[in-house]
């Protein structure tokens, strides 16, 4: 039995329905027998051909590979013939067997270094000892020269586009999209286990993908969360600003907020608060805005925020269980609210987030959300470290739920209350 050659075993497996038709067509006779490559004792071409003839009972033909580079040969024969599950597996099968072509030549080029620098040494002996009563040479004095003024540095330049180059050039030379090139460099670089996984086929490159990005956005929040609680050991003020003040008065004040996540009242003496709430948005140039509403006034609160910003798309707000809100004047039980969403999120996002069954919380305030539920909201919408604001602070409920999801937070209210019992929440929370 013969090992593989490592270039050999970076190349995916044969599926099992391709090897079975490879197996009878030698079994009948039907497939010429071509030869297996051999090179330094192993398999280095033709592996499934050599076990389907071990598997048939049939003598194989062999025969030595004497190129320069054994990996750049399986990458030549392979990369364009064969079928490949995804692009990203062809990518990451490629970027190997370059890898491995390069440390190979490497290799080469040391032992030949050393191999020259031994066979300098043995002629410098012989030299040595033919000359040894020679006269010797007469010792040459460089004249004294000044040292040369150094080479001024060139302009340093805009590499912040060098990767996006490398990927396209990547992507053009083995015929995969630039973005199947950069989700291959991901799973590689956070997960070479899973990189190999997808190399060799045994799964799928989307999923692998996906576990990546989870084990990234994970790693991500736990950092933000040790940093949140580090700096609020420190001064609370420092990730969470509660002031008492109106909606334009804190947006007015040169905050800079990566989204605001907000609950106005919903009563129709409130429209306003809408109103204003845009204008204020519109004005701080706030990136991303999301407003839960009730639906009731629902036409008129989009009218008021649609005049002053750009509507992106409405998230369905899930209140499971015991949180059923009855409208006698509707007749309707309702099970889940409106979020609107203006601005523009920086990933996809689901339309569907909600709060945990019955996790309906009104002990701070009378129209207060459950944390779970805003929790979800704001890791939906936000990415950890960044400052979340609620202009309608009520109970204080996002600021809590923003500081476990490990964002920072600004918020107010005009209740001078609200934001009493708001920082004594925050400053209890483990």
């Amino acid at each position: 039995m013969y090992e593989l050659h490592p270039a050999c075993s970076t190349l995916p497996k044969m599926a099992a329905d391709e090897y079975a038709a490879l197996c009878t067509s030698i079994r009948a006779g039907f497939d010429p027998l071509h030869p297996v490559l051999l090179f330094d004792g192993m398999i280095l071409d033709g592996r499934h051909r050599y076990q389907a003839c071990v598997d048939e009972d049939v003598k194989p033909v062999f025969t030595e590979w004497t190129g320069d580079d054994p990996f750049d040969f399986v990458l030549r024969e392979h990369l364009a013939r064969r079928s490949w599950k995804s692009q990203e597996q062809k990518a990451l099968v490629e970027g190997a067997l370059v890898e491995q072509s390069a440390a190979w030549q490497a290799e080469r080029g040391r032992i030949r270094t050393e191999a020259n620098a031994a066979r300098a040494e043995k002629a410098k002996g012989h030299e040595f000892r033919g000359n040894q009563h020679a006269e010797p040479e007469p010792e040459v004095v460089e004249p004294h020269r000044e040292a040369p003024l150094p080479e001024p540095e060139p302009p340093k330049r805009d590499h912040s586009d060098k990767s996006t180059k490398a990927s396209t050039a990547k992507a053009r030379t083995i015929g995969v999209t630039r973005a199947a090139v950069e989700r291959a460099a991901t799973i590689k670089r956070h997960s070479p286990e899973l990189a190999t996984k997808v190399a060799q086929g045994e799964v799928a490159a989307g999923w692998a993908y996906k576990q990546v990005q989870k084990q990234r956005r994970q790693e991500d929040l736990d950092s933000a969360r040790a940093t949140i609680t580090e700096e609020k050991s420190k001064s609370l003020a420092s990730v969470c600003d509660l002031r008492v003040c109106t909606c334009a008065e804190l947006l007015g004040s040169g905050i800079k907020p990566d989204a605001v996540i907000t609950d106005p009242p919903y009563p129709q003496e409130h429209l306003d608060t809408f109103s204003e709430l845009a204008a204020a948005c519109k004005e701080a140039c706030v990136p991303l805005v999301a407003v839960m509403s009730g639906q009731s006034y629902l036409p008129e609160v989009m009218h008021r925020l649609c005049s002053r910003l750009t509507y992106q798309w409405t998230l369905a707000y899930l209140t499971p269980g015991g949180q059923s809100v009855q409208l006698w004047e509707r007749k309707v039980n309702t099970f889940w609210k409106p979020v609107l969403l203006f601005g523009r999120t920086s990933e996809w996002i689901g339309d569907v987030c909600r709060s945990d069954t019955n996790d309906n919380d009104k002990a701070h305030h009378d129209w207060g959300q459950s944390a779970s539920g805003m929790s979800d909201l704001i890791q939906r919408l936000t990415k950890p470290g960044q400052l979340v604001c609620d202009p309608f602070l009520g109970g204080g409920t996002t600021a809590v739920a923003a500081l476990s999801a490990g964002r920072r937070f600004v918020g107010c209210d005009i209740d001078a209350g609200c934001v009493e019992r708001g920082q004594a929440r925050v400053g209890v929370m483990e």
